[in-house]
Order: C-alpha cells, then structure tokens, then sequence
C-alpha cells in the first residue's frame, strides 16, 4: 500500500495546436536508505572554539524510485532514480563552559 505522501502520480493531456495527447506517469517508491563518506577536519581557533570542514559523497546501493511513464497509446516506458551526489559543510563549535563563563552569575 502506498501513502499519499508518497503518491507522485500524475495523468493529463498534452494540447500541440489541434491534437492532444493523454498521458500518465506512476511512481512508486523503493528503497529510502542511502550512505554518505567522506573527509571531516576540525581546526581549533583562539583555543576554545573548533572551526569544522567536510567534504563527502552520499550514493544508493539499489533504486530510490521508479517511474511508469505513458503517452497516448503508445508501449510504457520505465525508469528509475538513483540518489547520487556531492556534500560539503563548514561550521563552528563553541563549548558551552564559554557562555557559563561570561553569563553566569557567581554570587
């Protein structure tokens, strides 16, 4: 059973000046999970802070979604979709004892 969240299927008619054409596609989703590798650095600044780096790749092993495509009545055709691509990322790290120290209250 599919949800509707996951429902992606589309149908309609196409208008080139005096024809029309009907078309459909259905999608149906596969596997959800995919992996991710990479490089992470983390670089200290003024000795309390860490400046963070990463460059990675996220790949699927199998299909994400797969796609039943239709016009007129023509024969379907089929394809799928795969999750495939660059990362990249910079952030900061400030320890919590730096915000203890400057707003706490010592009484």
């Amino acid at each position: 059973m599919i949800s509707l969240k996951d429902d992606d299927t589309r149908s309609g008619i196409i208008q080139d000046g005096e024809n029309q054409t009907s078309y459909s596609i259905i999608s149906s989703a596969k596997s959800p999970f995919f992996f991710k590798t990479g490089i992470h650095s983390r670089l200290r600044v003024l000795n309390t802070a860490f400046l963070n780096f990463e460059l990675g790749t996220f790949f699927s092993l199998d299909t994400n979604r797969e796609y039943q495509v239709q016009f007129g009545d023509a024969p379907a055709g089929q394809f799928d979709r795969s999750w495939e691509g660059l990362t990249w990322s910079v952030g900061g790290i400030l320890p919590l004892s730096v915000f203890e120290a400057k707003f706490g209250k010592k009484e």
